[in-house]
């Protein structure tokens, strides 16, 4: 994962909802500095579609995060 590798030691926090390509149910993502655990299908949110991401870093340019993706 390129986050994790690039900003790992600067990620406090990752939480979010995302659709996955291939998948027919959105996953919740829930990470804490290098570790990122693993997805988990959310059934009740049959029919979702989009991406909702939260990080939180420390000393990062949220800009230049923003533009990696």
């Amino acid at each position: 994962m390129a986050l994790r590798d690039e900003y790992g030691g600067k990620l406090l926090r990752l939480k979010g909802i995302a659709e996955v390509h291939g998948q027919s149910l959105p996953v919740a993502l829930h990470a804490i500095h290098h570790v990122f655990h693993p997805a988990q299908a959310l059934p009740h949110l049959e029919g979702w579609r989009g991406t909702q991401l939260v990080l939180i870093l420390r000393d990062c340019d949220a800009a230049a995060i923003g533009a990696s993706w």
